[in-house]
């Protein structure tokens, strides 16, 4: 994963970048690579951020094909019927597609 990659690289271009900030006797040198080790955390953050979100959409892809998979069997509904039908009944429930999914997944597999 590019994302995991980058995060790595700036964590251990922040660890070498305090390290020799230790070393530093000259002022302006010291808040020179505080700086840029405080960017490199925002970029860390912000890097860490968009990976757990795409990890979730990740997720939420699959919980919710694994419900229409689920109806499309036991239905016998093409593909866009069994997606039409959470999205349908997530928005008259006022829930989220993924906690409709869940449930029918949890109905279908238990029932």
């Amino acid at each position: 994963m590019q994302v995991v990659d980058e995060i790595r690289e700036l964590l251990s271009s922040v660890a070498a970048r305090l390290a020799l900030t230790a070393t530093m006797t000259n002022q302006s040198d010291v808040q020179e690579n505080i700086r840029l080790s405080a960017e490199a955390v925002a970029s860390i953050d912000k890097k860490f951020n968009l990976l757990v979100e795409t990890s979730r959409t990740s997720l939420d892809d699959r919980l919710i094909m694994k419900a229409k998979h689920l109806l499309m069997q036991r239905w016998n509904w093409s593909e866009d019927r069994a997606f039409k039908h959470i999205q349908r009944t997530a928005k008259s429930q006022r829930i989220k597609m993924t906690e409709l999914a869940a449930q029918v997944i949890k109905e279908l597999t238990e029932g």
